[in-house]
This record gives structure tokens, C-alpha cells and sequence, in this order.
């Protein structure tokens, strides 16, 4: 019991570190087209070209990567004021997560153009999607290192692993 205590922490920590101010979510709402994902459709999925950010607004989505042997490793589950394809979007790069609607989600679509125009004279807020990403980015070094040799389906960087050190 005190270990799926703890995978629920770490998970709720990780959810809440990749959160966007409510400042950044306030500015860059206006700029988003909504629609809503069924449980069970992708957002968007891993090594697919990249179309922009993507805001959560209500539900809940997971990030996942699979590796070269088909196995997915979980990275993270997302919320309400998570923006989710930052690096990809910012850097013009294929997603490198797949992202999955845990449950119907409405969310908010910005397009690369559109948020790199809005972007352009907001220093502030630039800084603010950089210290998101830099987390991000971090996840994303820590999920693409371990999945080189990770065979186990269960396998998660939140804890829930048991063949890893991770």
C-alpha cells in the first residue's frame, strides 16, 4: 500500500510541474481552437509531425513513448492547465510523445505559426514556456535513456517499473 502511495505522489507532482501558469493559460486561450477528445482517441502521437500545442482544459490525457521493441513506457499523466507538444512545436520536430485521452478532455489547439507570432513580443511569457519546457525536456531525456533497454510492460518513470533502478 505505501508503494502505490508513493507512485500517486510522484505522479500528482509530475502532473502539477508541467502545469502553465494561470497567467500564460489566461494570454494564450484566446489564441486556441477548442474541440474535445473522446476517452481513448490520441491527441497526438509519437514521430508524427508536429501542428502545434496543445492546452488542457478539462479531463485527463497520458504521455507515452514506445521503443524500438513496441513497448510503451508511460511518462506522465496530464490535467487541466498542462500544455502538452512544446518541444516539438518550438523546435519544428516530430512529437516525441504519444498523447492519449484517459477520459473525454476538451482542450485547446494553437498552431506553430500562430503561437510563434503571438510569442514574438512577450518576453515574459517566453520565459515562462521555456521553464515548461526545460521540464519537459528533461522528461523526455530521462524516458528516451531508459526505454534503450526497458523490455517491461509495466514499466513507468513514475515508480511503477520493477525490473528497473529507475
Amino acid at each position: 500500500m505505501s508503494s502505490q502511495f508513493v507512485n500517486r505522489a510522484e505522479n500528482e507532482a509530475v502532473n502539477l510541474a508541467f502545469q502553465a501558469q494561470p497567467e500564460l493559460q489566461e494570454q494564450l486561450r484566446p489564441l486556441a481552437i477548442e474541440s474535445t477528445v473522446s476517452k481513448g482517441e490520441f491527441i497526438f502521437r509519437q514521430g508524427l509531425a508536429q501542428k502545434g500545442i496543445y492546452l488542457v482544459y478539462e479531463g485527463s490525457a497520458r504521455l507515452f513513448m514506445t521503443n524500438e521493441n513496441g513497448v510503451e513506457i508511460s511518462s506522465r499523466k496530464v490535467g487541466p492547465g498542462s500544455i502538452l507538444g512544446l518541444p516539438a512545436t518550438l523546435c519544428s520536430l516530430p512529437y516525441v510523445f504519444t498523447a492519449e485521452a484517459m477520459e473525454d478532455c476538451r482542450i485547446g489547439s494553437i498552431d506553430s505559426e500562430k503561437l510563434n507570432s503571438f510569442l514574438k513580443d512577450r518576453a515574459l511569457l517566453c520565459m515562462q514556456i521555456v521553464e515548461i519546457m526545460s521540464r519537459e525536456l528533461a522528461v523526455i531525456n530521462a524516458t528516451h535513456e531508459h526505454r534503450k533497454s526497458c523490455n517491461n510492460a509495466q514499466c513507468s518513470l513514475l515508480g511503477v517499473c520493477q525490473g528497473c533502478s529507475v
